[in-house]
Parts: structure tokens; sequence; C-alpha cells
């Protein structure tokens, strides 16, 4: 800091040490705070040393922060050289730029800035993306660059090296981008991810799926809430369970054109996908988007039940079981009730009914000792000849 370096500095106790450790702390906490607002406590002001002031900081995080969300040497570096205005100040602070340095980080010996972009998009997914010879790699290739350098170099310029991956997850493509700029900018991820966002894709994007720098979209831009759905009048075919197959592009696009009807008039949706599908009749997993904080999982839940007559109306019969239990395993469909079990069900309330009836009118009776002298063995002695044949009994 270009500041008259005092004596009284080399004191922590002293009103000078505590005047100035207040105000270098209050400027940085303001520098980095909105850049990481979940996971920045505070700036500790270690010491302070000649030439003219050099200010040792340590900024603080939460012990479950991530890469995404506390800076590495080098954007900690970058943060602060960028937030030094016009006139060499941070807030009230003068500013040396070119003696800024964050471990063996100097503004002089930059490393390259590396943005890393990853998402998912609808496209199906065929083996020739496997080789980046192939026609298909080289025009899905060219598409998502230029889309994506669209974005990236208003602030970076062109990239110096850059890599890019394409994967097969479960029939649709995954993308991995990784670019590498010469640059002294910052751009913070939520500022890029918004930007993606906000862009026109050239390729059917999942944008739920949207990371950079390992910062995901969801919750930052996105609340999501997924249910596995059942449709009653649709019977499950094997290739709906590939996402590239032309029943599955069929079927989800009816289905997201019926739940359209419900969705697309409520505060804060921005769209949903069909990402699967299995036997049951067919049930299909579907993720509604919403901004964040505009809803919750009951009212999505309660808007597909009171449209469940007007989605069938769109030729889809939703199962409202499934809508109320997709927090838990789906229920299994209902198949009708044999009529052999009615017919056994009605027996054995019938025997029931009668059981209590036979053994009142047998006590009555004396059915069971009758019974149990008919059975006994007894030697023929014991009967009296004299006795009429009856009474022996």
């Amino acid at each position: 800091m270009l500041l008259n370096y005092s004596d009284q500095l080399d004191n922590k106790s002293s009103p000078e040490f505590i005047q100035l450790s207040d105000k270098v702390s209050k400027e940085l906490y303001k520098v980095f705070r909105p850049l990481y607002p979940n996971t920045l406590i505070r700036v500790i002001i270690n010491k302070f040393t000649k030439g003219s002031v050099i200010a040792e900081t340590k900024l603080e995080f939460t012990s479950n922060a991530t890469t995404a969300d506390a800076p590495q040497s080098a954007d900690a570096v970058r943060i602060l050289y960028n937030s030094i205005n016009s006139s060499g100040y941070v807030g009230v602070l003068p500013v040396d730029r070119l003696s800024i340095q964050s471990d063996t980080v100097t503004i002089q010996q930059l490393p390259l800035s590396t943005t890393s972009v990853a998402f998912q998009t609808q496209v199906g997914f065929i083996s020739d993306l496997y080789s980046n010879s192939s026609v298909a790699y080289q025009q899905l290739e060219n598409k998502t660059l230029v889309w994506l350098l669209s974005i990236l170099k208003p602030y970076y310029g062109d990239p110096v090296q850059l890599a890019l991956n394409f994967s097969n997850n479960s029939n649709w493509v995954s993308t991995s981008v990784k670019l590498q700029f010469n640059t002294t900018v910052f751009v913070s991820s939520t500022v890029l991810i918004n930007n993606i966002l906000q862009s026109s894709s050239p390729v059917p994007l999942v944008k739920y799926t949207l990371t950079v720098n390992a910062m995901p979209a969801v919750p930052l831009a996105y609340n999501i809430f997924t249910y596995n759905l059942r449709i009653l009048n649709k019977q499950f075919s094997s290739d709906m369970s590939n996402r590239s197959s032309a029943a599955f592009a069929e079927l989800s696009t009816q289905l997201k054109q019926a739940l359209l009807t419900l969705f697309q008039i409520k505060n804060g949706f921005t769209d949903l996908y069909v990402t699967d599908m299995k036997m049951g009749s067919v049930i299909t997993s579907t993720t509604f988007m919403y901004k964040p904080d505009t809803t919750t999982s009951s009212d999505v839940t309660n808007t597909l039940l009171s449209g469940i007559s007007q989605v069938n109306l769109q030729g889809i019969q939703l199962d409202p079981w499934s809508i109320v239990g997709s927090a838990t395993p789906v229920p299994p469909a209902q198949t009708p009730f044999p009529g052999y079990a009615i017919a056994i069900i009605v027996l054995c309330s019938l025997l029931i009914i009668l059981i209590p009836v036979v053994l009142v009118v047998a006590l009555k009776t004396r059915l069971f000792k009758k019974l149990a002298r008919a059975c006994s063995l007894r030697s023929p002695d014991s009967f009296d000849l004299r006795a009429r044949l009856y009474e022996a009994f």
C-alpha cells in the first residue's frame, strides 16, 4: 500500500495497527465477499512490514468450502488486481497493482487462467463421436466452440489452449470443455453460468446439468423437482429405454407438451425435461425447473394432481399415486382382482359365521360327549348286556 510506514505498526496492540488493520480487512472483505458469499468468514491481518506498507493477510473460509467456493492463489491475485480502480485505490486504500502476491503467485507471473465447462445435451450419442477425426465430431465440436467462445472471448480474448471431449451418458451426449487464457481478468463462475444459460445454445442443452469450474447451476440458477410419473395408457417397449430412439422422443415430446399446459403459466417455472423411461406401464423420470425460491415441491405436486384431467385430454393418463409417491419408489401397477379370490373370501366368511353356531348346537345336544363315547375303546365285558343297546352309549 502506498502509505507511510510507522514503527507503531509493528505493535498489534497499538492504535495505529488496530486502525489500519480494521480498514484493510473491511476493504478486502468488500472485494471478496460478493464472490464467495456462502463461504468467506473473515479477513485476518497477520502483520504489516515496510515498503511502503506491506500488509500480510489471510482469507478465512468455511471448512467445507470446495475449489468452487474459495479462490486459488492465482484467482485471488486476479480478483484484487481487477478491484483496483483507475486511480489506484481499493476502496480507500492506495494500492500498487504490481505488488499483489498470493503465496508464490504474482501479477507478473500469473499461470494461465482455466475455464472448465461441462453439460449434458439431448443430442443422441453415436459412436462417431468417439473419434475427433469424424465428420460428426467436428461438426458438433465447431457448434459448441463457436457458441462458448462467443461468451468467453469478450472477457478473456482468444484461448491459447483448449480441449473438448464428448462422452456417452445413457445415449445422450455429455460435453466437457477446458479452455486456457493468458489474462489478468477474473470472471466469477456465477457470471459465466448466467451468461451461458441466457445465451442461445446451438444444441438442446439440459440446463440444470451445467457446471462451470465445478460450480453447478443448481441451486445457483435453478431449483429442480424430479418425479417418476407413471403413464397408465401407454405400453412400454424396449426401445423406450434408449434416449436417442424415436419412441423415446415421441412419448417424451407428447408428455412435455401436455405438462406445459399446466406449468408454463406458473410463476418461476422455466422448463421441464423427460430424462428416462422404464417399464410399468411406462414410468418417466421428469424434472421440473424453477427459478430459485419461487415454489415448493408441494406446489408442484398440487399442480400435477389438479391437472390430471387436463393432461388426460392430451392423451396422457397419469397415475395419481406416482405423483404423491415420487419421493419413494413408485407403487406397482394395479391389476384386476381375480374372480376366484372373491369366491374364496365369501366361503371363508361363511365358515367364520357358521363355526360359533355349530359349537353352540353341539354343546346343547351333548354331541361331543356322545361322540367321545362312540369313539372310545372299551372291552366287551364293560357292556351291560341287560341294558338296552342305546343306553350303553
